[in-house]
């Protein structure tokens, strides 16, 4: 039988134990202080995690511009406020359920999907940016520009996108209105430019080139260095308007003649006026000018006939003069005659034919007509009165009746009086009280 162990030894080992028993519960201490620290120092970090995610949260949220957190295949994540009221849905209706790719406009399509695949790809190919097209809840088309990051470790990528609708608008009226006036300059029939202070052409039109004998604005503004004394023909001329230009800042129909490259002139008419900055100061010199070479040709021609047709006239005056000089004379010849060689004859005549004694004074009565202008004034006023009816006039103002008109001029008295009604129409004075006998012998007063 084995010896019973001694009373010694099992002391040893108790001693032992114990010592085993407080190492290990020193241990067990040292480890817990060491977990409540673990313990308290994940809590921090978890609290700190959790305001970080407030923070960026609240800035996702609320910083102003749209955003937009996606899957790699555009499954749209997380949407902030401003990226809600941009395409007219609520968060509901996007998370998880719509693409942002759903929202490209057809034609921008096929781009965003092509950049898409490239980014997935290859996050530093495509651009982080671009402009396209998206289609809100209700259809209406906006334009965006959108910046693309990519965040590796969570395999998402978020976006912010800005309308750039209105200043597309802009930029497309502008450009709009730029090809407009664009066209209006190319194609102008006046020529159009702008000059330095000193002369040199800046710009130039297609119309200014031509009219100045160049092959293009180009050309013109590359060989022009001092328009005053390069293409003015006076240079002094051109000096006169670079003074008026500084004093007055605009001058106006200036008409000047201008020396081509091919050595032919041209007279042209400006406007120009100074573009001045805010201060007044004069930066440069622009207008049209048109081309009057042909007018002024016209206009030379025109003032040289005028000279001839004053020359002309002249001449014309003084053979008038001596016309009328000789029909002065020639008129005195015919009453001298009808006075010392007619008149006595006439006189004879009622002396020995007693009985035609009225023929013998109508006679008599119409030689002295000759006399007095009645006649001769009659005929010129009214010369569209035949001599039938210059005879009944003539008859009338002396007097005679219808019945007397007729038995001289051997007519019916109802032809005599056709030949007064025409009479009183062609005086004007149909339809009206006038006397006919009174109204002729006003002829001779």
């Amino acid at each position: 039988m084995p010896n019973p162990p001694k009373k010694k030894d099992a002391s040893i080992d108790r001693n032992n134990l114990m010592a085993l028993v407080e190492k290990r519960t020193q241990e067990l201490l040292v480890a817990n202080e060491k977990l409540q620290r673990e313990i308290s120092e994940h809590k921090k970090t978890e609290e700190a995690l959790r305001t970080s995610e407030e923070y960026y949260r609240a800035i996702f949220q609320n910083t102003g511009t749209a955003m937009v957190i996606m899957e790699e295949d555009t499954t749209i994540a997380l949407v902030n406020r401003e990226s809600v009221k941009f395409v007219g849905y609520t968060p509901e209706e996007l998370e998880g359920t719509k693409k942002a790719i759903d929202f490209v406009a057809p034609f921008d399509f096929q781009k965003v999907s092509d950049y898409n695949q490239m980014r997935l790809a290859d996050a530093t190919k495509p651009p982080r940016g671009y402009e396209f097209t998206i289609i809100d809840r209700y259809g209406v088309p906006k334009d965006i520009y959108m910046t693309i990051e990519l965040m590796p470790e969570q395999r998402k990528i978020i976006a912010s996108f800005l309308d750039i609708s209105e200043p597309k608008r802009i930029e497309s009226a502008l450009k709009e209105s730029e090809e407009k006036y664009r066209n209006i300059f190319e194609h102008a029939i006046e020529g159009i430019f702008q000059t330095s202070l000193d002369g040199k052409v800046l710009s130039a039109n297609p119309a200014f080139a031509r009219i100045l004998g160049y092959r293009s604005p180009a050309e013109t503004m590359n060989s022009i260095k001092d328009i005053y004394y390069e293409v003015f023909a006076d240079p002094h001329r051109g000096i006169e308007l670079r003074e008026l230009l500084r004093e007055h800042g605009v001058v106006q129909d200036f008409e000047i003649e201008c020396r081509r490259p091919d050595g032919t002139r041209k007279w042209i008419r400006t406007n120009v006026r100074a573009v001045r900055d805010g201060d007044g100061h004069n930066l440069f010199y622009e207008g049209t000018i048109v081309d009057i070479t042909e007018r002024k040709r016209m206009q030379e021609d025109i003032e040289s006939k005028s000279r001839s047709l004053e020359e002309t006239n002249a001449a014309l005056r003084v053979l008038l003069k001596h016309r009328e000089q000789d029909n002065a004379e020639l008129e005195e010849k015919v009453l001298r005659n009808i006075r010392e060689l007619v008149l006595p004859y006439v006189e004879k005549l009622r002396a020995t034919h007693s009985k035609d004694a009225v023929i013998v004074n109508i006679i008599e009565s119409n030689l002295h007509d000759i006399l007095t202008p009645f006649v001769r004034d009659l005929a010129s006023k009214y010369i569209n009165f035949t001599p039938k009816e210059i005879q009944v006039a003539d008859l009338i103002k002396k007097g005679k009746t219808t019945k007397d008109i007729s038995r001289i001029l051997n007519l019916s008295t109802s032809t005599i009086d056709i030949h007064r009604t025409n009479v009183r129409r062609k005086l004007g004075i149909t339809n009206t009280k006038a006397n006919l006998q009174s109204y002729l012998l006003s002829f001779t007063k």
